[in-house]
């Protein structure tokens, strides 16, 4: 076992009959200086240290591989796809000094795979990744030498698909990395909201070279669409260093419990890492990540060799956990995602196995059965997928035809305790194979209530909303871009919402008249006024009564003296329509306190109309006349035109009839 720096390169080996390739991510890239930066995460150099475990115990293992050892050789890829295929050439069977790379564990990135698989597939050397993802990678055609110990996203869509359902959101933002990983992602998401009728109101896409002002513009925008709509969840289907960058922005805007936000495994393979620092911007949040528990036997394994091991990283380990504990006193993380690159292994080490057994006689000596295992590196990959057995971490391992797992996924929920102490709990959980799928503890939430112009952040029950608009009360749905946004349209007193469509209850070719329920649901019939020949309804028809005497009597001397000069010059012709509009509004209130029928209601609805017409246009038309005589007078000799009491009369009618003819329309 030894550590190699071939100038700035660090490189962990072991020799062995069969090298075992290993591409992992101990440090992030740094794009300012392209060189390697810190470390990804504190337990990052555990991972080349969880290749070195595996192959030790299977070497130990007097019933796999018969003689033959496992050996490895490890580089940092610095999460670079550059820094991946530049470390990729290193396994090329022609540019080796000696032919021995068997198959290559990692990398950990779906776009690194992809670069990877490709070249690697040229000469038929299989490898197995530990946390790649992407749907394009289920794509065996293209890449027939790929395998990986997780599951494709389409299913990490539907278990959060299925947590947008459980809640009720309808309504929501969705972040992408400008890669296969995300925009992948991004159109397995499309098409299964759209099933579930739920819409994505801002969607965006992250390029690997997002800094602060890209994500400064998103923070924004966020809350944008938050003040025009309900808009709450977030989904996060971006890169562990773009988390980072998004909550560094969003730390500061001042954000706090205003979003909720879910992330795929690009956040939730790496526990609290991403937002170390930035939790109170982050809190509520929920995160998802393939099954992977902890292996208890490497854990002690590592403890127990930290400072023995050649490990060319663990110098790094030491400080900074040392440095997080300092910091943060009640939480250091600890590892998980190794048990599944020691699944990995084992995988390629039980492929190697059953190859072994088909191709080399129990005569041949270890040199000819090896040398014949990488003339059939073509057959492996057969044998890989037929690998099936119980790990000792995660359970049944077992692949699909396309070199998938199956789906498993924990859920896990960003929580304050009540010593203002971060920690992401396991809240439940997301399973292929099982019918429910999906499985969630009640959760505690961190999202402000407040009012806003289009609603309440809460439902009745409690559960933060995500929509684009509340329901319409009393009213209908007019749909704006999408079947998620509306706007409210009151419908008429006398209709009822059927279909999202308003219904009138009046029916006048079938003569049927009714009136909405309370809840504009359906019509009921018009209950018929009955007189009560009590109180105030009897002075009303006493009172009446007398008015019309009156009135008749008022008549009766206006007809007698239609000669006199005072009425002539006072427009007699309008002044008996002024009398019988007069007698017309007397009338009235006898129909409105008398029993209902058909043609009382028409005649309600028209007479009253009629009386006030027929009493105020007259004196407006007087008044006109009046006007004008005097004014022409002042001016000219010459008689005015339309003045005559057959004109006036005619204009009287003409004008009484608008408002009548509108009033009885509606």
């Amino acid at each position: 076992m030894t550590a190699k720096c071939d100038g700035d390169i660090k490189v962990y080996k072991k020799d062995g009959d069969l090298i075992i390739g290993g591409l992992l991510g101990v440090h992030d890239y740094d794009e300012k200086t392209n060189t390697c930066g810190n470390l990804s995460n504190v337990w990052a150099p555990a991972r080349a240290e969880a290749i070195a475990y595996a192959v030790s115990m299977l070497n130990n293992d007097s019933n796999i591989l018969d003689g033959l050892t496992l050996g490895y050789e490890i580089y940092d890829t610095c999460d670079s796809i550059a820094e991946t295929i530049r470390h990729t050439l290193n396994f090329i069977p022609g540019l080796r000094e000696r032919d021995d790379v068997i198959g290559i564990v990692g990398p950990p990135r779906s776009a690194s795979c992809i670069h990877v698989s490709t070249i690697l597939s040229l000469y038929n050397v299989s490898m197995i990744s530990h946390l790649a993802t992407s749907d394009e990678l289920s794509n065996g055609q293209r890449f027939p030498y790929f395998l990986r110990t997780v599951p494709p996203d389409k299913f990490q869509v539907s278990a959060i698909a299925d947590i947008l359902v459980e809640y009720g959101w309808k309504y929501v933002a969705f972040l992408y990395a400008d890669d296969s990983y995300g925009k992948n992602a991004e159109n397995e998401f499309s098409m299964q909201t759209k099933k579930k009728e739920i819409c994505i109101g801002y969607s965006r896409s992250v390029p690997d070279s997002a800094d602060d002002n890209f994500f400064n513009n998103i923070v924004n925008d966020l809350l944008t669409r938050k003040k025009d709509s309900l808009l709450s969840v977030v989904i996060l289907f971006i890169l562990r260093k773009d988390v980072r960058l998004l909550f560094k922005q969003a730390m500061e805007a001042n954000l706090s419990e205003d979003f909720i936000w879910i992330a795929s495994d690009g956040w939730g393979s790496f526990g609290l890492d991403p937002v170390k620092g930035l939790e109170e911007s982050a809190v509520g949040a929920i995160t998802i990540s393939p099954k992977a528990e902890p292996n208890p036997e490497f854990s002690s394994f590592f403890i127990k060799t930290v400072y023995s091991s050649r490990n060319p990283w663990i110098p790094e380990f030491v400080r900074d956990s040392k440095r997080l504990k300092e910091q943060f006193p009640h939480e250091l993380p600890t590892p998980s995602y190794e048990s599944t690159i020691i699944d990995s292994v084992e995988v390629l080490a039980r492929g190697i196995d059953a190859l072994r057994k088909n191709i080399c006689d129990r005569s041949m000596n270890i040199s000819t059965c090896r040398a014949m295992l990488f003339r059939n590196r073509k057959l492996l990959r057969d044998h890989l997928l037929d690998v099936t057995f119980e790990s000792s971490s995660n359970g049944l391992v077992t692949f699909t035809e396309n070199g998938d797992s199956r789906a498993r996924y924990d859920i896990w929920y960003l929580e304050q305790t009540e010593m203002d102490v971060y920690r992401l709990n396991n809240v439940g959980s997301w399973l292929q194979d099982n019918a429910s799928g999906l499985q969630l503890d009640p959760l505690n939430w961190y999202l402000k209530e407040e009012s806003t112009a289009n609603g309440f952040t809460y439902s009745l029950d409690n559960i933060p909303k995500s929509v684009c608009r509340d329901p319409c009360v009393r009213s209908i749905q007019r749909f704006i871009n999408n079947h998620c946004c509306w706007e409210c349209e009151a419908c008429k007193d006398n209709e009822i919402i059927r279909n999202n469509t308003c219904v009138s209850c009046f029916i006048r070719e079938k003569k049927v008249y009714m009136w909405p329920n309370e809840n504009l649901t359906y019509c009921v019939p018009l209950d018929k006024l009955k007189l009560q020949h009590e109180g105030d309804k009897i002075a009303i028809l006493i009172i009446t009564s007398l008015c019309i005497v009156a009135e008749f009597f008022v008549t009766y001397l206006y007809i007698k003296n239609r000669e006199k000069r005072l009425i002539k010059a006072s427009s007699r012709e309008l002044g008996y329509i002024i009398l019988v509009g007069v007698f017309l509004s007397y009338l009235s209130a006898i129909l409105y306190s008398t029993p209902s029928s058909l043609l009382n209601c028409l005649l309600r609805r028209i007479i009253p109309n009629i009386g006030t017409a027929f009493i105020y246009i007259p004196l407006a038309t007087m008044t006109v006349r009046l006007y004008r005589i005097f004014r022409s007078g002042m001016r000219t000799t010459q008689r005015t035109k339309f003045i005559s009491p057959k004109s006036q009369v005619l204009l009287t009618f003409f004008l009484s009839m608008i408002p009548v003819s509108a009033l009885c329309n509606v």
